[in-house]
């Protein structure tokens, strides 16, 4: 395939010649058995400064915001980080049906908060759990279905559960009321609570069976004055923003209201007003349409250089017919031409939502130069809404061109104007136009019909969809798709779109459906590689969510009475390995370990299972033996981290394993270590913490 050299052709090709295609896309973009290395710095690029919490806000953070720490989960399932709960708990302004709901989920143990995103209803199901279920909140998967939730779901007494995103999916009104009616008798009979939010009802809203409730924020003023704002500039901001305000922006503003902003000045940082100002730009009388264009095309490209960004915008107006002219088209006379006046820049000034910033950037170039004109919108507010505007008041005619633009600009693009055009798609995709991204790009992509660059890009675009609340829950159940999918390249491009910030964000769906593919792909190491990826990811990003994957794994040792007991062992330790040997300046592992060393122990569990596998055992021992000289390196402390090594793995090994786990790697590491430091450290440590116990003297007979 020879795609990556300039434009594949727009056809599908056929099931037998996607997955050659996708290994040449691996080895492309540096996407083999050593990782997706070009990507994901990319990906760690986007995603860092990336506002992913505290709204459903998609825009890169303004110049001024703190960055993401590094510890912070992003993680949207599983138990609720006790930060969210407080946040939620300490800054709640009680909307109107609150009382209603919260007397139904007593009574019922189950309620449905439907309505439209940015309305406040994860706030309010936590502030709701909490009040009925304070020992523990949980937060499902959107990916589940209601069939599932009353049928397979584990729900413990006293606990909370918080599920976003839901949808009835086939449904018909009256199977999904039997269907809710069988859950909240699961919930209650569990003694547990479940809250959730979903965009439409579920089943007939005047059902007994579960109680639903259209949720409508709270009051503007009761937010801002919530949040620490002063009554009075409280009720001057509320008469800027209206009610209709998504409630993360009004919560944005209040931030920097309180600390100490002006009005007008906040209302500029957060991007207030972002819809008005795109409207007026385009009622312009003035407003070509070359710019209207040019926007269109700054959706997908944002941030490149202004010459490079005016190539590519050129091949999109190239491509879209010229208005006729009055009496021209009866005629069948050429319009004139183009004076040279009229191929000027547009102007920058106060009025556009378009701007040129000096940039330091290597988009689109091998080497970095000096700071070059690039071109971005007004704010990331702007950038946000232009798709929805744009959507609003231009049809099929206006958008087919740029939908075949990206497709040619996605086959010769660099990997970070891809990662720029997928982030595009997901705006695009949040504001009504799912179907669409889905229909017209997420599919024909993923199954490699227009080539190795769009075909690797499409996983991108689920994962800035899985970062966009609205839209987060059809994100996951596109990669779910694409792992059942009889398509290979479908099934490998699950695998990057789980390795990357989906598996982030819903890390058990990730190693649920990674898992499947282990066990269903005829050559598992696709999957091995997205899984040790997403590990070593989890734990650059927050170190104590990487603990969910070894837990998994533990799990999967621990139940192995199968009839295939043998090869899923065998699997099972196989992905250990891939997990513990995946590395970049120093394996993942041993990061981990250095960052959260209460998590020692099931890592040793890990170990021992391994050590004790013969077939294994092997390439344990290289990866035990890499892992532990990383750790004499980096650590601080490298004789104490050994030593717990050690020690943990003395624990963890049956009695009767000690002694030939001692001497097989006192073999492995004399033969490894060539005269190291390193080598000789962890030598001694280890042959002290497993030496045999010298035995008992007995007493001289007389």
């Amino acid at each position: 395939m020879t795609a990556v050299d300039g434009p594949a052709p727009a056809t599908a090709r056929s099931s037998d010649e996607t997955p050659e295609g996708a290994r040449e896309a691996r080895r492309e973009y540096g996407q083999d058995q050593q990782g997706l290395r070009q990507d994901q710095q990319v990906f760690n690029r986007f995603f860092g400064p990336v506002l992913l919490t505290g709204g459903s806000t998609l825009g890169v953070a303004n110049a001024g915001d703190e960055p993401v720490a590094k510890a912070a989960s992003r993680r949207m399932t599983g138990p609720v980080p006790a930060v969210e709960i407080a946040s939620a708990l300490g800054r709640y302004a009680v909307p109107a049906l609150h009382t209603r709901a919260m007397a139904g989920l007593r009574a019922h143990h189950v309620v449905v908060l439907y309505g439209e995103g940015g309305t406040g209803r994860r706030t309010a199901a936590i502030n709701m759990l909490h009040a009925a279920a304070p020992r523990s909140l949980v937060a499902l998967s959107p990916a589940e279905t209601l069939d599932k939730l009353a049928a397979d779901q584990v729900y413990r007494e006293g606990n909370g559960y918080l599920l976003c995103g839901l949808s009835a999916g086939d449904l018909q009104a009256e199977a999904a009321d039997f269907v809710l009616g069988r859950l909240a008798l699961r919930v209650q009979e569990a003694g547990a609570w479940l809250v959730i939010t979903s965009q439409a009802a579920l089943g007939d809203p005047r059902s007994a069976a579960v109680p639903h409730f259209r949720w409508e924020r709270p009051g503007t003023v009761a937010v801002l004055t919530t949040h620490g704002v002063a009554a009075e500039l409280a009720e001057s901001a509320a008469e800027r923003l209206g009610e209709t305000t998504p409630l993360s922006d009004v919560v944005r503003l209040a931030e920097h209201l309180v600390a100490g902003s002006g009005l007008e000045d906040a209302l500029g940082r957060t991007g207030m007003g972002a819809a008005e100002q795109i409207e007026s730009w385009l009622d312009d009388e003035r407003r070509t349409d070359e710019e209207v264009l040019e926007a269109a095309a700054l959706l997908f490209l944002e941030g490149m250089p202004e010459q490079r960004f005016e190539a590519h915008l050129a091949r999109l107006t190239a491509g879209v017919p010229a208005p006729e002219q009055e009496g021209a088209g009866d005629q069948g006379t050429p319009l004139p031409a183009r004076r040279l006046l009229d191929g000027r820049r547009p102007r920058r000034d106060a009025r556009s939502i378009i701007k040129v910033e000096e940039r330091i950037t290597d988009m689109d170039l091998d080497v970095p130069g000096p700071p070059r004109r690039c071109l971005v919108f007004r704010s990331p507010a702007v950038h946000e809404r232009v798709g929805a505007e744009l959507s609003l008041q231009f049809g099929e005619r206006f958008w087919e061109p740029i939908f075949t633009w990206l497709h040619e600009t996605v086959q010769i693009a660099d990997v970070e104007t891809r990662m720029q055009i997928a982030r595009g798609l997901a705006i695009l995709a949040s504001y009504g136009h799912f179907d669409t991204v889905r229909e017209r790009f997420l599919q024909p992509w993923s199954e490699g019909a227009y080539g190795a660059r769009a075909w690797v890009t499409a996983p991108k675009v689920v994962w800035w969809m899985s970062a966009h609340d609205p839209i987060a829950a059809m994100a996951v159940r596109t990669a779910i798709r694409w792992a059942r999918s009889n398509n290979p390249a479908r099934r490998q491009a699950a695998c990057l779109a789980f390795a990357g910030e989906m598996g982030v964000r819903y890390p058990a769906d990730a190693t649920k459906w990674l898992w499947h593919l282990v066990t269903t792909e005829p050559e598992p190491g696709e999957a091995q590689v997205a899984l040790a990826q997403l590990y070593a990811l989890l734990v650059e990003i927050a170190p104590a969510d990487a603990r969910a994957i070894l837990a998994d794994l533990g799990r999967r040792l621990a139940h192995r009475q199968t009839a295939d007991r043998r090869e899923r062992i065998l699997k099972t330790l196989l992905l250990v390995m891939a997990v513990f040997g995946v590395s970049g300046d120093h394996p993942a592992a041993a990061r981990h370990l250095l960052a959260r060393a209460e998590d020692l122990p099931d890592m040793a569990a890990l170990w021992a299972v391994a050590l004790c596998h013969r077939p294994v055992r092997s390439a344990a021992f290289g990866v035990l033996y890499d892992l532990l000289c990383a750790v004499g390196t980096a650590g601080r402390t490298p004789e104490e981290h050994l030593r717990m090594i050690g020690d943990a793995l003395h624990e963890a090994l049956p009695e009767h394993e000690r002694e030939p786990f001692r001497a097989g790697f006192e073999r492995y590491v004399i033969r490894r270590r060539a005269g190291g430091d390193t080598g000789r450290l962890l030598l001694s440590i280890l042959l002290n913490v497993f030496r045999p116990p010298a035995p008992v003297a007995l007493p001289e007979r007389r």
